[in-house]
C-alpha cells in the first residue's frame, strides 16, 4: 500500500500570516498555481481512493488537482482547531497566548491547547481512528490524502509511532503547500520514499 499526502495550497491567511486553523480562507493565485503543477506532477497517476480533508482550502486544491475525480470528505482529517487564537494576526495575541503558540511549535506534548481549541492528542486520537480504518499493509492501494501541514505531521507521527515527547521542534515539520510526501506501506514494514517535494 502506498499513501500519498498532500498540503492545501497558500491561502489568503497563509500569505497575510493569519493564524487559519479550522476557519478558511480562499486559495491564492499562487495557490491555484501550485495545485495546476500538482496535477500536472500526477496526471497519469490512479488513486484507489482520494480522501479530503472537508475545509474549504483543502477542497478547492482537490478539485483543480484532481478534476472531475470522486472523493471521499473525512472530518478527521481536518486541520487542528486553533480555537479563540482563528483568524488573527500574531502581533495581537496576548503575551499567555504567544507563549502558549511557542510551546505548540517547540514543545508539543506541554501544549494544552487554546480557547475551544484542541490539543494535540485531541488531534492524534481521531487521525489514528482514520489511519486505523483505512490502512491494509496487505493491499496493492495507492491512496491520495489532501490534508493540513500539521495534519501531515501528525500522519506521519502516528504512522511512524513516534512520541510526542519526541516532536521537539514541530513548526520546522510543517510542509510546503501542493508538496508530496509519499509512504510505502508493505507487511510490517514501513518506508518514507518522498518528503515534502
Amino acid at each position: 500500500m502506498k499513501i500519498y499526502l498532500s498540503r492545501h495550497g497558500q491561502t489568503v491567511w497563509n500569505r497575510d500570516n493569519l493564524l487559519q486553523g479550522s476557519k478558511n480562507s480562499p486559495l491564492t493565485q499562487n495557490g491555484i498555481d501550485a495545485a495546476k503543477a500538482l496535477s500536472k506532477k500526477l496526471e497519469n497517476k490512479t488513486f484507489t481512493t482520494i480522501y479530503v480533508s472537508p475545509l474549504l482550502r483543502a477542497k478547492e486544491t482537490a478539485e483543480i488537482v484532481f478534476p472531475h475525480q470522486k472523493f471521499v470528505y473525512d472530518a478527521r482529517i481536518r486541520e487542528m482547531s486553533f480555537g479563540n487564537i482563528e483568524g488573527r494576526f500574531k502581533n495581537t495575541l496576548s503575551e499567555e497566548e504567544t507563549n502558549e503558540l511557542m510551546t505548540m511549535w517547540h514543545r508539543p506534548i506541554e501544549f494544552k491547547g487554546f480557547q475551544d481549541g484542541e490539543t494535540f492528542e485531541d488531534v492524534i486520537i481521531r487521525v489514528n481512528s482514520f489511519l486505523n480504518e483505512i490502512i491494509d499493509t496487505k493491499s496493492n492501494d495507492e491512496i491520495f490524502i489532501m490534508a493540513h501541514g500539521m495534519i501531515v505531521s501528525i500522519i506521519l507521527g502516528c504512522l511512524f509511532r513516534i512520541p510526542l515527547t519526541e516532536w521537539t521542534d514541530f513548526k520546522s515539520s510543517i510542509v510546503d503547500g501542493c508538496s508530496l510526501t509519499i509512504i510505502d506501506l508493505k507487511d510490517d514494514q514501513i518506508k518514507l520514499q518522498v518528503h515534502n517535494q
